[in-house]
């Protein structure tokens, strides 16, 4: 979907933009996503961690690439409130 050119894909890629980044970082993910690894959302949590912007990492073991049963969908909206209130306020 994004290419194949390996140069192109790592300007775009935000794990080698790191130390770029200033606000703060909320990974969401879902282990079973099959078109994005939950390898990479691991590697730029090291990567942000290690940049001094450790983000917050919600992970969820049923869910794919998105989330859609509602127990975990009311946690993902509970952890965004939670997020943004801290962040930008209510």
């Amino acid at each position: 979907m994004l290419g194949e050119d390996t140069d192109v894909l790592k300007q775009y890629s935000p794990i080698n933009h790191v130390d770029k980044i200033k606000a703060r970082v909320m990974l969401i993910h879902g282990a079973q996503d099959k078109r994005t690894p939950e390898v990479s959302a691991q590697k730029l949590q090291d990567k942000l961690k290690q940049a001094g912007n450790a983000p917050v990492y919600l992970r969820f073991r049923q869910s794919g690439h998105g989330v859609y049963d509602e127990t975990s969908r009311s946690e993902l909206y509970e952890g965004l409130l939670a997020f943004l209130g801290e962040h930008i306020g209510v």
